[in-house]
C-alpha cells in the first residue's frame, strides 16, 4: 500500500525584539517613527557613563531666603544671592532696595558687577553697593586757560563724561602772562551742591588742597571758580597746575546704565575686561572702558539695528561680539562687532557682519557650550556655527527632539538656561530639558542643521534660575526663596510637606514586529537593570491607552550595602553587577505593543541596560 506523505508539521517561529542601545527622548516625532534607542516619554531619566538611562538624582534644600531667587554668583569663595529686593553675601544681607526681577552679573578682575534693571551694583566680596559709589572721575579737559580778556579758555578734550557718575575734573595751565588770574571757567554749568575740590601744584612737585569758602568761591549756576588769591603760574613749564573737580546732575545719564538688565564681559583679543550692557533702551547698548567697569563714557554707545529693534542678549562667536536683536530685519537677527581704534585713538566696536537666522527670544538663554554658543528661539535651541566649506557663520537648530514640547508648553521667552557639566539645561515651568552636548546625532527632521544633541526631560522641578556650583552640582532657586541642589546618590525630592518620590520611567517605542499587519503574541519580557543597593521597578503594558502592571521586582535587583539598608527591600546579595530579570506575560493578537519600565517609589533607584521581548507572528491583524 502506498504511503501518504503529509510533510513536516508547521513550526512557529519565535522572534526577538531587543533594545540595548539607548540615547535620549524624542518628544517631536510621531510615536510610530521614533527610533527604538529613544523614548517617546521618559521623565526624570539621564544617561550614565555608558550612555544607559538611569533615574536622576533628587534635590535637597540648601537654604531659604525671604524672597524669590533672582540671581546667584560666586566670587572668590563667597556666594552672592539676589532674593526679592535684597542682596546677600554668604547669607548676610548687604544691600536692600534692589529690583525684584531676575538680575545678571559679570565678574571683571576681583569684582562682580550686577544689573537688575533698577540700580547697577558692585560687589567686592565683602560688600554690595551701587557702582556709582566708585564711579571713575574722568578728566574731561587738560591745558585749559583761566578767564582772561581776549584769551579763550580753550584746552584739549581728554576724557568723556561718565554716565554712571556725577563728578568730572578739569586741569588748567596758568602761564606767566595769566599769573594774576583768579577766575576759572568750567566746561559745564549748573553744578550740584556737592563740594568742589581744588588741587594746586606747588614748588616741590606736590599738590596743595584748597578749601571751598576759604580759598575760593563757586558760582554754581555759571560754573565759575573764583580764588581769593590767584594760584599763580605753574612751577613746571607746560604742566597743568590747577585741578578742579566738580559735580552736577546729568539728567537721565545714570539711568542709561542703572536700568540695564543684560550684560556681557567682552573686549578685543578674547579678553573679558570691558562691560557691555543694555536694557534701558530698546536697541541701544553701552560699553565701559577696558579694566574700568566703573567708567561708562557718554559717547561709548551703539544703536543696534533700527529703532524698531530691541536687544535680546549677547554671545561671543569666534572672538566677535554677537548682539542678538528682534524683530529680525529680513532675517538678519545677529549683529557682529569687533574692537577697532580710530585715527584719533577712540575705541569703537563697528559692525563687521550681519547674520541671518532664527532670532533669539529668551534673554537668559545665552550659554557657551564647548565649541559654540547656544540660545533659545521660538523654534527651539539654536547655535551660531561656521560652515565647513567657506567658514561663513550661520545659525542651526540643536534641539529637534524637544522642539515640539518646548512650543507646546509655551513661554519660551521666559525660559532660563544654564550650563551644567556637558549639559545645556533649560527651565520651563516645572520642567527641565537637558541637551547632552557630548551626544550628537543626525536627524532628518532638521535637514538644514548638521547635527542635533540628545535630550532628556526632568519633571517636578520649579526652577526660577539655574547654576552649577563649585563642586559641579546642578542647583536652582525658586519663587519661594528656596535654594536647592541635586545630590548624588539621593533619590527623593525636597518639598515643604516632606520628601517626595521621583516618578521616573523609560517608555519603549511601540513594538510592531517584522510585519506591522500581522498578529503578535508576546509571551516573555526581559529586563537588564543597573545595580543599585535599593532598586525597585515594575514593567507596565499599555492597552487601550491605559497602563497596567505586568510584573514588579524589588530585592532581587538590589545588593547589600550597610549605608543603604531598607528592611522592606532587604537582601543579603552582595553582587553589584547588572541584574537580569524575566517575566512570563500573556499578550495575544495585537498589531503593536507599548511597554515602559517604571521606578516611582521614594528612595528607590533605577537604571535600564537592556529590554527584550519574545513573540510570534501569525495571521492577519483584525481589530
Amino acid at each position: 500500500m502506498k504511503q501518504i506523505d503529509f510533510g513536516d508539521a508547521p513550526t512557529i517561529r519565535k522572534n526577538v525584539f531587543l533594545v540595548d542601545a539607548f540615547r535620549g527622548v524624542d518628544l517631536s516625532s510621531a510615536p510610530s517613527s521614533i527610533d527604538n534607542s529613544r523614548s517617546p516619554d521618559a521623565p526624570n531619566m539621564i544617561a550614565d557613563l555608558l550612555g544607559k538611562p538611569i533615574k536622576r538624582n533628587g534635590f535637597g534644600l540648601v537654604t531659604k531666603y525671604p524672597g524669590r531667587i533672582n540671581g546667584r554668583w560666586e566670587l572668590d569663595g563667597h556666594e552672592i544671592i539676589h532674593a526679592g529686593t535684597k542682596f546677600y553675601i554668604d547669607g548676610t544681607q548687604c544691600w536692600a532696595g534692589g529690583n525684584d526681577e531676575k538680575s545678571v552679573g559679570q565678574i571683571i578682575g576681583t569684582n562682580l558687577y550686577i544689573f537688575d534693571g533698577l540700580c547697577a551694583l558692585k560687589c567686592d566680596g565683602n560688600d554690595i553697593y551701587p557702582i556709582s559709589y566708585d564711579a571713575y572721575v574722568p578728566t574731561v579737559t587738560i591745558s585749559r586757560n583761566p578767564i582772561a580778556e581776549n584769551i579763550m579758555a580753550g584746552g584739549t578734550a581728554f576724557e568723556d563724561v561718565n554716565l554712571i557718575g556725577r563728578k568730572w575734573t578739569e586741569r588748567f595751565t596758568v602761564t606767566e602772562a595769566l599769573a594774576a588770574a583768579t577766575q576759572f571757567q568750567l566746561s559745564f554749568a549748573n553744578l550740584d551742591n556737592n563740594p568742589v575740590t581744588v588741587l594746586v601744584l606747588n614748588q616741590n612737585g606736590g599738590f596743595d588742597e584748597k578749601k571751598e569758602g576759604t580759598d575760593f568761591s563757586v558760582n554754581r549756576e555759571t560754573g565759575i571758580i573764583t580764588f581769593t588769591v590767584a594760584p599763580g603760574k605753574t612751577p613746571l613749564t607746560g604742566e597743568d597746575n590747577v585741578y578742579i573737580t566738580a559735580s552736577r546732575d546729568w539728567g537721565d545719564y545714570p539711568d542709561r546704565i542703572n536700568l540695564c538688565n543684560k550684560a556681557i564681559a567682552y573686549n578685543s583679543a578674547g579678553t573679558q575686561n570691558r562691560l557691555f550692557v543694555s536694557g534701558s533702551g530698546k536697541n541701544t547698548d553701552y560699553f565701559s572702558m577696558a579694566d574700568k567697569p566703573e567708567y561708562f563714557p557718554d559717547l561709548n554707545y551703539s544703536a543696534i539695528g533700527n529703532e524698531n529693534n530691541r536687544i535680546i542678549g549677547y554671545s561671543v562667536v569666534k572672538g566677535l561680539l554677537a548682539t542678538h536683536i528682534a524683530p529680525a530685519d529680513d532675517g538678519r537677527s545677529i549683529i557682529m562687532r569687533k574692537y577697532s581704534l580710530t585715527e584719533d585713538k577712540r575705541e569703537t566696536f563697528p559692525v563687521t557682519d550681519v547674520l541671518q537666522g532664527e532670532e533669539a527670544v529668551s534673554p537668559r538663554s545665552f550659554v557657551y557650550m564647548e565649541t559654540e554658543p547656544l540660545f533659545l528661539t521660538e523654534r527651539g535651541v539654536y547655535a551660531v556655527t561656521a560652515a565647513t566649506v567657506d567658514g561663513a557663520m550661520y545659525t542651526q537648530n540643536r534641539s529637534y527632539y524637544i522642539n515640539e514640547a518646548l512650543k507646546e508648553k509655551g513661554g519660551i521667552a521666559e525660559c532660563e538656561a544654564a550650563r551644567w557639566q556637558k549639559y545645556y539645561v533649560i527651565a520651563q515651568g516645572d520642567r527641565l530639558y537637558l541637551l547632552d552636548t557630548s551626544q550628537k546625532s543626525y536627524s532628518r527632521g532638521e535637514p538644514y542643521s548638521s547635527y542635533q544633541y540628545e535630550c532628556y526631560l526632568w519633571t517636578g522641578i520649579n526652577a526660577r534660575i539655574l547654576w552649577e556650583d563649585g563642586s559641579g552640582n546642578l542647583c536652582f532657586g525658586d519663587e519661594k526663596g528656596n535654594i536647592c541642589k541635586f545630590i548624588p546618590g539621593v533619590y527623593h525630592d525636597y518639598s515643604e510637606d516632606g520628601n517626595k518620590a521621583i516618578v521616573a520611567y523609560w517608555t519603549i517605542p511601540d513594538m510592531d514586529g517584522n510585519l506591522f499587519w500581522r498578529n503578535k503574541t508576546i509571551r516573555t519580557a526581559a529586563i537588564q537593570a543597573a545595580p543599585f543597593p535599593q532598586n525597585k521597578l515594575r514593567l507596565e503594558y499599555k492597552k487601550n491607552g491605559v497602563w497596567t502592571t505586568l510584573k514588579e521586582w524589588g530585592s532581587k535587583l538590589g545588593f547589600f550595602q550597610w549605608s543603604a539598608i531598607s528592611w522592606s527591600n532587604f537582601t543579603w546579595h552582595a553582587n553589584a553587577e547588572h541584574k537580569t530579570v524575566t517575566a512570563k506575560i500573556k499578550i495575544k493578537k495585537v498589531d503593536k505593543a507599548g511597554f515602559r519600565v517604571v521606578c516611582d517609589e521614594i528612595d528607590k533607584a533605577f537604571g535600564l541596560y537592556a529590554f527584550s521581548l519574545e513573540y510570534v507572528e501569525s495571521g492577519r491583524y483584525k481589530k
